[in-house]
Parts: C-alpha cells; structure tokens; sequence
C-alpha cells in the first residue's frame, strides 16, 4: 500500500510539473510584433491627403514641424520629431512640396485664452516667412498603453483645420524609447 500511495504522489508530481512547463511554453509570453509606424504615418498622409484634396492642390507648399507632447505643448520627443518627418515623407510623396522646420520656441503651439491652443507665430508671418499654403502640425498623448496622435493640416491663408488624421499605436519598447527624452 505504501509503495502504491509513494508511486501514486511521485506520478502526481512529475504529470502536475508537465503540465506546468507545458502550460508556460504554450501560453506564456508573446513578444508582440512590430509596430509598422512608417506604415500608420503613410496612412495618416493618405488620409489628410484626401481629406484636402478640393482645398490644398497637390503641389501646394507645406510647412512641416514636430507633434508636439499634449501635456508639454512647447517641447516634443524623438516620437514627436519622427512623426512630423513621417508625416511630410507621406504628403511629399502624394505631390506636396514640403518646407520642413524643426521644433523651436519660435513655432510651437501654445495655451491661449484658458485652454485654447493656437500656433505662438502669427500664421500670416509663416505663410510670408516660408512661402507656405498650409502647415502640418499636431499633439500626441501618452497612455498606459497607447499614444494617440492627432494631426492637422491648417490653411495659412484662412487658419482654417483643412484636413485631420487621428490614430493610435501600441505602447511597445521602442515607443517608450521613442518618448523617453534621454540623450544618446
């Protein structure tokens, strides 16, 4: 009886710790697959694209700047600065001419009025300054999990939304990098 009660627990344990291993190779941890965030810009190009086309004719000059952080609205990340890229590589290759300026204090948007945001530079000095028939701008948002982003295309004669494009993508590691303001 003893021998059958000691075989008895021994199988117990060696079937529960298979089952275990098993259960843990099967259905553990996935790594997730890449963000295609050049994909989703391209996307988001596309979409203000078409969302322009009867105001903005292809070949028209954009101004290209940084998204910036919603909750810093004077400062941007490297995600930031590689969506604003992102964006005008998109419209530059659906026919825009694309003027591209960097983030600086001297073009950025900023709160006026108690919650309203409007660009810091008059949009009659860009359109003269830069010789541009819209600028490209826009915030994005941390979450826990994701980062949304919302992008405008504003006309700079009229300072009228001519075109927007909101989306979203996964917060991974390289996204966490990419709005991690860490020196290299």
């Amino acid at each position: 009886m003893k021998l059958d009660n000691i075989f008895s627990g021994k199988l117990f344990t060696v079937l529960f710790t298979t089952l275990i291993i098993t259960g843990c190779s099967t259905g553990g941890y996935k790594k997730p697959k890449p963000i295609d965030l050049v994909g989703i810009s391209q996307k988001a190009a596309v979409i203000m694209a078409e969302k322009a086309k009867n105001d903005l004719p292809a070949g028209a000059t954009i101004l290209s700047t940084s998204l910036a952080d919603i909750n810093q609205l004077s400062k941007t990340t490297p995600l930031g600065r590689v969506l604003g890229e992102q964006l005008s590589s998109g419209l530059s290759d659906i026919g825009y001419s694309l003027i591209e300026i960097k983030m600086r204090d001297s073009v950025f948007i900023s709160n006026h009025n108690g919650g309203e945001f409007s660009l810091s530079r008059n949009l009659d000095n860009l359109s003269k300054t830069y010789k541009a028939d819209a600028i490209v701008t826009g915030t994005y948002a941390i979450g826990s999990h994701t980062v949304y982003i919302s992008a405008r295309m504003i006309d700079t004669s009229s300072k009228h939304v001519i075109s927007t494009a909101d989306f979203q993508i996964p917060l991974d590691s390289d996204i966490r990098v990419l709005t991690s303001n860490r020196r290299y």
